[in-house]
């Protein structure tokens, strides 16, 4: 009996997951995500995202440098996040050959409305889980040379840690 509690578990965790998944594979350039910390996401806790971006690309899945995209924010959440919306500070960094950040492309705080007019959740819902996807920023990212930079969310607010999160998905489409 207690094993097959496991399988159930594991096959819930699995169908939770997928979407993201599935949402990571169809027409994307880049897609990564990061879990979030189960016990909450705390004000200090930096979530990176590290891209590589080459000179030509020789298939479809890399990102070009002197390209022009858009880059998308998923946000899997339960009903245990107490906001309408999730407010980030996001940025851009190119790193040197280190990984120490040498150079910051892009700094800007970003609001994630969950919810619509009428305070319900938005986007698509999974048993207890909700995801919406949206737009991180209306102008468009450009990384100006190859080489690796990395992408960083942290929290702005005042509740720490902050519960509910369970994964946030950064995409740039092709």
């Amino acid at each position: 009996m207690n094993s097959f509690r496991h399988i159930l578990r594991a096959a819930g965790v699995c169908l939770c997951m997928l979407p993201g998944l599935v949402s990571c594979v169809m027409n994307t350039r880049y897609c990564e995500s990061a879990q979030v910390n189960t016990g909450g996401w705390d004000l200090g806790d930096t979530l990176f995202f590290p891209v590589e971006v080459v000179e030509s690309p020789t298939y479809t899945r890399t990102v070009a440098a002197h390209t022009p995209y858009s880059l998308k924010l998923g946000v899997r959440h339960t009903n245990e996040f107490p906001y309408t919306s999730l407010r980030l500070q996001f940025a851009v960094e190119y790193l040197d050959s280190l990984g120490r950040p040498v150079a910051t492309l892009l700094n800007q705080d970003v609001v994630a409305p969950l919810t619509d007019e009428h305070f319900r959740w938005d986007g698509r819902s999974w048993g207890s889980f909700y995801e919406k996807e949206f737009l991180v920023s209306r102008l468009t990212l450009s990384f100006p040379k190859a080489g690796l930079y990395r992408m960083r969310l942290l929290p702005v607010g005042n509740q720490t840690p902050l519960p509910g999160l369970e994964s946030l998905t950064l995409t740039v489409p092709e």
